[in-house]
């Protein structure tokens, strides 16, 4: 996942999604929905912009300004966002506003396909020559990994200020409104370098007996390891998160051929790079880690040995329980950020 730093996170309904659940809703729960949205909107500011930009964008389409009539608001989205007062706006206007959107977000979907399809080619290229020239270990599913995502426009108003999301199952879902065609194209390299990241899958196979009878039965797939992110009892990762993002990052830049420093995770970036920079830690530590995948037989006494070499070094140079340290000084410097702003 990619963020941008000190807008918040946000987790929201896709537009369409709702439209789809609440087409028959009631004039009170589709309000619900916008007040809840509006007020969403005024605690970050890029959910604001595409919230306007959103209803902006519909005032000029005919089906919206025929459902509203003569008494549609300015088109200034400057100004419309204190105008616009959903507890008076009709119905059929609110549904209107997300049926445009749902429309306009099959066109860039259709817009962008061909972007995303040399990207993809592009990726590949650049991660062969990386592998060629020893920067990253082969792996002979990478193509494979590689051949299987599917890439879709997401909506900002549902993501907020993450720009790009891989969903699993090869879903990625990559913001492109408001951001420059090059950032876009970096996020797809972020994304995809999550996608082919060293992984590990535990399957646990549940069985529930009564009285000797098998009452219940399923497996369980839970990802353990992603790139350098850990998962000890949840489906959720909780240690090495700001690793991860950081690397990753750091791969994107490199694949991608930007020099400078983006603003996605800049902490987690410097992190590694002073790690590196100092001397205490190889570039190669970091990396072999990162796609290294949990190995079925023990190796040099682990069976992560890359991740074990690159825990070893950073414990030397950082000390015991560094993992939790750097992560610890990570969060309060972002932590330090929304509080100024």
């Amino acid at each position: 996942m990619e963020a941008r730093v000190a807008s918040g996170q946000l987790e929201a309904p896709a537009a369409e999604e709702y439209i789809k659940e609440n087409r028959e809703g009631t004039a009170e729960s589709v309000r619900r929905f916008f007040n809840w949205l509006f007020a969403r909107g005024e605690r970050y500011p890029s959910l604001k912009k595409a919230i306007s930009f959103m209803i902006v964008e519909a005032l000029n389409d005919t089906a919206v300004a025929t459902a509203w009539g003569d008494e549609s608001p300015t088109r200034d989205e400057g100004i419309f966002w204190e105008k616009f007062n959903t507890n008076e706006v009709p119905r059929t206007v609110l549904i209107a506003i997300l049926e445009q959107r749902e429309r306009r977000q099959a066109e860039l979907q259709k817009e962008w396909e061909g972007k995303f399809e040399d990207w993809r080619n592009q990726f590949r290229l650049r991660l062969h020559t990386a592998v060629a020239d020893g920067i990253i270990p082969a792996n002979e599913h990478y193509d494979q990994r590689i051949d299987d995502v599917r890439f879709l426009v997401a909506d900002p108003v549902a993501m907020g200020n993450i720009l790009g999301r891989s969903q699993g199952a090869g879903i990625l879902s990559v913001q492109v409104e408001f951001h420059k065609e090059g950032d876009v194209r970096k996020t797809v390299f972020h994304e995809m370098l999550h996608h082919i990241a060293g992984g590990t899958i535990q399957r646990t196979d549940v069985e529930i007996f009564e009285h000797g009878a098998l009452l219940w039965q399923s497996t369980q797939y839970i990802n353990r390891k992603q790139g350098l992110a850990f998962n000890a009892n949840s489906g959720f990762y909780q240690s090495g998160v700001w690793l991860t993002e950081g690397m990753t990052e750091l791969l994107a830049r490199y694949l991608a051929e930007m020099d400078k420093m983006t603003m996605s995770y800049p902490y987690e970036q410097m992190c590694i790079l002073d790690s590196i920079r100092s001397g205490a830690v190889p570039q190669k530590l970091f990396i072999d880690a990162y796609f290294e995948a949990h190995r079925a037989k023990l190796e040099d006494g682990s069976r992560l040995p890359a991740f074990r070499a690159l825990s070893l070094a950073m414990t030397k140079a950082h000390g015991a329980g560094w993992l939790k340290k750097l992560d610890a000084l990570i969060k309060e410097r972002y932590e330090k950020i929304v509080s100024d702003n």
